[in-house]
């Protein structure tokens, strides 16, 4: 039957990624009232520096191991993405130095937590060389216990962390611990030994690959960049503007919002991706469609309940105190609607070898943001207006980003 054995990969990532996601979920009630709404928003410019950077940080290399057609190839995309990103977290090392000596705003609110920036980029990073490699090899069931573990562990460093009073970098020396955890599940089954390759050289195979698969550092970092900067970038810009409260509503109301998306995406997007260049333009066809309808009903659903009692759901979740990030969510759930059932169809344009286009669609997304962002704060906005009009166009340009990739779901 077409499409089972996907559906039930699709099911196994998204049973785990359900659970992961639902661990935060589940002890956020517990964390909003340890860590005070600044202390998120301290959390909220940290998570976006680092949310931009580690997808960069080997050159999406990392995504072209499981288009590798077979496992030495995928071994040397491996190992080169590895030293990228070793020679990535140098370079970020310099940087925290000059903004820590030009005296940063950014940096500055983050205080001595930027020095842990790089280190957490490259751990990320090399976890996500893990996760490439196990959906490579089909193996779904170690991606999603991994990701069960890390989001588990973040929790309870986080509730410990704070209980012993490290407010304000117990959430990120919490998210940061989480990583070790994951890792070190991932050593257990792919030791360094796993990339060994034999007879081949090393440094042939590395040349090899970096040649073979140049369009995913010279298209898809720019157009990932892009897409990251407009993501995340206008909360670092919200901060700059507006109050770490207001901040951590903000970052509250996003990172409630992202986790079905987070669910979605990493179920689907993974198993759509390893697929795409082995099914046949019909078989993919009748897949895509299949899932597109279905989240376009369950997230209709979903992000109705948030429109209409964002407020109250927030309140009695989270808190009285969090009221203000459930009208915040209210808004933004008119730019996550289209998010969430057009974003696991982005992989299209890396599969069927349209960086070029995801790239143009990236650029508009981020320049648009951003600039719409920045504007707000220089016109003296307030807060909520902000995000209204981040929401709007947001919604507007995945509207028309999913026009595209609707088109090539239906190209025959």
């Amino acid at each position: 039957m077409v499409g089972s054995k996907n559906l039930r990969n699709i099911g196994i990532l998204g049973m785990g990624t359900l659970v992961a996601q639902a661990i935060p979920v589940l002890i956020s009630p517990v964390l909003s009232r340890i860590y005070t709404p600044e202390d998120f928003g301290v959390w909220g410019v940290y998570g976006a520096c680092l949310g931009v950077l580690y997808p960069i940080a080997c050159g999406r290399y990392d995504v072209a191991i499981v288009k590798a057609k077979y496992p030495f190839e995928a071994k040397g995309l491996a190992i080169l993405s590895l030293v990228v990103s070793l020679a990535f977290t140098l370079l970020l090392l310099g940087v925290a130095g000059i903004s820590v000596l030009a005296g940063w705003q950014t940096t500055a609110s983050m205080g001595w937590l930027v020095w842990l920036l790089p280190f957490h980029i490259l751990f990320s990073a090399v976890i996500q060389v893990y996760i490439n490699f196990s959906n490579f090899q089909e193996r779904y069931t170690k991606i999603a216990v991994a990701g069960v573990l890390r989001n588990f562990s973040q929790s309870g460093f986080r509730v410990g962390l704070g209980a012993l009073g490290a407010i304000r970098s117990g959430l990120i020396l919490g998210a940061l611990s989480s990583l070790f955890v994951q890792l070190g599940y991932y050593l257990c089954f792919f030791p360094l030994r796993a990339f060994q390759l034999g007879r081949q050289g090393i440094v042939k195979v590395v040349q090899l690959v970096a040649a073979k698969h140049y369009r995913f550092p010279l298209y898809d970092v720019p157009g990932t960049l892009a897409s990251l900067l407009g993501t995340n970038i206008p909360v670092v810009i919200f901060a700059a503007y507006y109050s770490n409260e207001a901040t951590g509503y903000f970052t509250m109301s996003t990172n409630l919002l992202y986790m079905p998306i987070s669910v979605i995406g990493a179920s689907v997007g993974q198993v759509l991706y390893r697929n795409s260049s082995t099914m046949s333009a019909a078989e993919l066809r009748r897949f895509s469609l299949r899932i597109f309808w279905t989240l376009l009903v369950v997230g209709g659903l979903f992000h109705i309940a948030i429109f209409f009692f964002g407020r109250w759901i927030f309140s009695i979740f989270l808190g009285s105190d969090w009221a203000t990030a459930g009208e915040y969510a209210q808004v933004l759930s008119v730019w996550t609607y289209p998010l969430l059932v057009f974003t696991p169809f982005s992989v299209l344009f890396l599969s069927r070898n349209k960086q070029l286009a995801g790239w143009v669609f990236n650029m508009v997304q981020t320049v648009l943001r951003v600039a719409a962002m920045a504007l707000c704060g220089v016109w003296l906005l307030g807060a909520r207006e902000a995000v209204l009009i981040f929401a709007v166009i947001g919604a507007g340009v995945w509207v028309v980003e999913g026009g595209y990739l609707l088109k090539m779901m239906r190209k025959r």
